[in-house]
């Protein structure tokens, strides 16, 4: 009797067993499921490469430089200003300048990981709040500290908090247009470099440079004011990961183009920091003179980075139309040198420097051609 009841026992120990083994299959099976619908999903949804709502996230990206970039690159404004006011050397004074490029790039690299995490709409927010607080306080700056910290560190963290998650956004939307997209974003860069010199050009001899700073405050509220109306995302968050994504620097391609964007990029903004004073102070030009010419800059610097975007998307790749243009920026410089007269300097600043320094940083953007799916640290 005992051994049926332990044989009954067993019986019913296993079959419980078993049916709690049938339960975790089962479950297991379901996740499986809906992992790989998860999966099938992410694989089928393809950037639009097109549409109302991805030239829009251009637009923004075009607003979002035209803030960030065209406002730095407009720095010509600001150095020969500094000088004077503070009674301090040109290299003192270019570490505002400095600073605020190194910011662009070095907090883009943490602030991309926001834009993969799902939080690219924070990001537009402090960014655009950092950039508008650094304008209007330089603009009540009464000594070289302070213009260093606000237009230096707080509009430098505003700018590297906007740029990387607005130009990964962006390229959520394109595929075979991308290039083209980004290079449109980009020149938002070069209409700021021609908005600002115009405003303080105009206003500077009238107002004053403390008014003349706000009211530049001014154009960068409405307009960061569109870029929050027109943002918007199309992929999900991503998985949770580091912010620095250590993994890519193990591929030799990736780290050899980045070691040469750093070296690339030393030169770049020294034309357009220094166009302004050299006009006044080498080639005898009026300040009229050095507005236009910093003017001239920028305004080239659009064809420029058009012309680069259409070769590298549809003729010779990104890489390929990126070599050349080193080398013709490159010869820029060596140039600069031989430039003595008010008309050589319009020629060489406006149709060879901003054409050729346009072209070096769009055809730069061919960073993307290494990319993976985590577009915000790269």
């Amino acid at each position: 009797m005992a051994d049926t009841s332990d044989s009954v026992s067993a019986t019913l120990r296993d079959k419980e067993s078993q049916d709690e083994k049938t339960r975790d299959d089962a479950a297991s099976t379901q996740s499986q499921t809906n992992d790989e619908q998860d999966q099938c999903c992410d694989t089928i949804e393809e950037p639009p490469d097109g549409g109302l709502q991805a030239w829009l996230q251009v637009v923004t990206g075009h607003l979002v430089m035209f803030n960030s970039w065209g406002y730095f690159i407009s720095f010509g404004i600001f150095q020969p200003h500094y000088e004077s006011e503070f009674s301090l050397p040109p290299s003192t004074v270019s570490w505002i300048g400095s600073l605020q490029v190194c910011l662009i790039f070095f907090i883009g690299t943490f602030s991309g990981r926001a834009f993969d995490a799902g939080y690219y709409r924070t990001a537009l927010v402090a960014g655009l709040f950092l950039q508008i607080l650094g304008i209007f306080m330089t603009s009540i700056a009464t000594a070289y500290w302070q213009v260093l910290l606000a237009q230096g560190i707080c509009q430098g963290l505003g700018n590297g908090i906007l740029f990387a998650p607005t130009i990964a956004n962006m390229s959520t939307y394109f595929t075979r247009k991308k290039t083209i997209a980004i290079s449109a974003a980009a020149c938002g860069a070069a209409t700021g470099g021609m908005v600002f010199p115009l405003i303080a050009q105009q206003l500077l001899p009238k107002i004053g440079f403390r008014w003349t700073v706000r009211v530049m405050g001014l154009v960068v509220i409405v307009v960061s004011s569109i870029v929050l109306l027109l943002a918007r995302t199309r992929l999900k968050a991503r998985k949770a990961g580091p912010l620095v994504e250590w993994a890519a620097f193990k591929e030799p391609s990736y780290v050899l183009f980045a070691v040469a964007m750093f070296f690339t990029l030393w030169p770049t903004w020294i034309s357009y920091n220094y166009a302004r004073q050299y006009a006044t102070d080498k080639l005898g030009g009026s300040a009229s003179d050095s507005f236009l010419m910093l003017i001239a800059i920028n305004a080239v610097g659009i064809p420029g980075r058009m012309i680069s975007a259409f070769l590298a998307d549809r003729l010779f790749g990104a890489i390929n139309v990126f070599i050349p243009t080193i080398f013709s920026a490159a010869l820029c410089l060596y140039m600069w040198s031989q430039v003595t007269t008010l008309t050589g300097g319009f020629v060489w600043f406006g149709c060879f420097d901003g054409v050729a320094f346009g072209w070096e940083i769009d055809a730069g953007d061919g960073w993307e051609l290494f990319g993976g799916a985590d577009l915000g640290w790269e």
